[in-house]
């Protein structure tokens, strides 16, 4: 890169962003020497090697996802329902930070003054709530940024909460429990003890009928999203003795998906808990989503993003994020993506294999 040789002339440039830039060109060169290497090839023998066509997608988005700073220590992200803004959580500084999307522009900050675990926005776009490390919920107003309410809601961190809609919002956190709250009043509806150990993630069914969660005891408990107290689950995922970090619902409710420190994603019955099939990735996971469709899955990991293919359980691509896990890494719209690691949100449009080597044909 121009900026090696620059710092060797001119001895200005400090030595770790000289490293940083030699490592970067060389990951660079190492892809496009990918690329090239699979081109030479003809198109029938690459797509129909399911090695080769993981190679060419993961060298082609190594190479092609934009990436933004927005974040010293980024732990959650949500985009509103009309996909014009995403909203990235800053875990120590306690800040929340809203872009336009796609040009990401900075819109506007939210300081909370605490150490923030999550964050989600309801779905009329009008009302962001934030779980932090002291187990409050804060409420605040995404037009002014301003916080509306900040209640007691868990005796130990709040670690994720979801919307219902604009009056219902669901929580779960590291005293184990998982909490129904007016959001009007803040008042709480209920409170269950479903797990063992800490209840890290809780998302809800695109219906908005069913909340799955996520524990380090290593299950998910599905769980009728009513305002009135559950009478019981609708079942219980049994993932690993591993902790289980992240689990969510495709759009339809068919299918859910489990993420586990054992390196494995698994899919599930959405409607009736029956396991289906597992994908090991080879590093422990941290998130897990499904695109609109729910042909696909994005995975977060130790060092990579992963898009698995839900019907044949594949791998599509595998790729490198940086040396933090991926806590945050989700679909935006129809075919795009993004997932975040520590400080920098990567932007990739979701394309198959046929596609990314009919582009690379035409640019080579």
């Amino acid at each position: 890169m121009m900026l090696v040789g620059l710092s060797v002339l001119t001895g200005c440039v400090d030595k770790d962003m000289v490293k940083y830039a030699a490592t970067y060109k060389l990951k660079n060169d190492l892809f496009r020497e990918t690329i090239d290497t699979l081109l030479v090839l003809d198109d029938k023998t690459i797509l129909e090697t399911d090695t080769f066509r993981n190679m060419l997608s993961s060298a082609y988005y190594a190479l092609n996802l934009k990436g933004e700073l927005v974040a010293e220590d980024c732990t959650d992200m949500d985009v509103t329902p009309d996909g014009k803004t995403v909203v990235f959580s800053d875990y120590y500084n306690g800040k929340v930070t809203f872009y336009s999307y796609p040009d990401m522009k900075l819109k506007n900050t939210v300081e909370t003054g605490v150490i923030i675990q999550g964050v989600d926005l309801s779905p009329d776009g009008k009302t962001m709530a934030v779980a932090t490390e002291t187990g409050r919920i804060l409420l605040c107003d995404i037009a002014s940024g301003e916080i509306t309410k900040d209640f007691a809601a868990h005796s130990a961190p709040a670690r994720s909460l979801v919307f219902k809609d604009a009056n219902t919002l669901f929580s779960c956190g590291n005293d184990q429990v998982v909490a129904a709250w007016d959001v009007e009043s803040g008042k709480n509806l209920w409170s269950l003890h479903v797990h063992g150990r800490n209840v890290k993630s809780i998302k809800i069914s695109g219906d908005g009928k069913k909340l799955i969660t996520a524990s380090n005891d290593g299950t998910s408990s599905v769980l009728p999203a009513t305002r009135e107290k559950p009478r019981d689950e609708f079942f219980h995922l049994n993932h690993c003795a591993n902790y289980v970090n992240d689990a969510a619902f495709s759009p339809d409710g068919k299918l859910c998906a489990t993420a586990g420190a054992d390196a494995l994603i698994k899919l599930w019955d959405g409607e009736t808990g029956q396991f289906k099939k597992e994908v090991n990735v080879g590093e422990p996971l941290a998130s897990v989503n499904f695109s609109p469709d729910g042909k696909m899955a994005i995975a977060g990991g130790a060092n990579f993003a992963y898009l698995i293919d839900t019907e044949s359980g594949k791998v599509v691509a595998r790729i490198r994020s940086g040396s933090t896990a991926i806590w945050g890494a989700r679909f935006i719209g129809k075919d795009e993506f993004a997932f975040v690691n520590h400080s920098r949100v990567r932007f990739g449009k979701l394309l198959t294999t046929e596609e990314i080597l009919e582009r690379l044909r035409r640019e080579s």
